[in-house]
């Protein structure tokens, strides 16, 4: 099992607040009351979308970009190379941290199915075989929506629906933005 301080950079802290923020507005939109923001649920899932969705999204790219990230300075100076012989223990930190909160929400909130799916779905598939995303132009930005999806998860969780389209689509824009930029 890796040590934490390594999970920790590899799960890039200063870049949570890209799920997290997107969570916290989801449940303030959707909240009718501020009580309602302390049901058990929204904290449960406030820690999912603080450390393990980071090392979800984080792990699977560095252990996919390996070739490029060793080229990288970055990954040398200030973030994490992750060298093939930890991918092992990676995927296994990596499953521990994420199913403890993925089981209980797909089987205690059905309601949220959909969205922690596409956040999944389009967490992994960014930079995982065979779609790999960001290696296509257009589809890397479109991808970038897995950003707004732990919204859509918070928005969920409050109202028991989606958001409005038109709030999903400005989402989505702005995040091939945040990406493009």
């Amino acid at each position: 099992m890796p040590d934490l301080r390594f999970l920790l950079n590899v799960s890039r802290p200063r870049f949570w607040f890209y799920i997290f923020g997107p969570y916290i507005l989801g449940i303030t939109a959707g909240a009718a009351t501020r009580d309602e923001l302390l049901i058990p649920s929204v904290a449960f899932l406030a820690i999912y979308f603080l450390f393990p969705a980071n090392l979800l999204i984080y792990g699977i790219n560095d252990i996919f970009d390996y070739e490029t990230d060793r080229l990288n300075e970055k990954k040398i100076e200030y973030e994490t190379l992750v060298e093939r012989d930890r991918y092992k223990n990676l995927i296994f930190a990596i499953l521990l941290a994420n199913l403890p909160f993925l089981i209980p929400a797909f089987i205690l909130l059905p309601q949220l199915a959909w969205s922690l799916t596409g956040f999944l779905f389009f967490s992994f598939f960014y930079s995982a075989p065979p779609i790999r995303a960001k290696t296509k132009p257009f589809l890397d930005s479109a991808f970038n929506i897995l950003y707004i999806f732990p919204g859509v998860v918070g928005y969920q969780l409050m109202t028991g629906n989606f958001p409005p389209v038109i709030i999903m689509m400005a989402a989505g824009l702005w995040t091939a933005a945040m990406h493009a930029y």
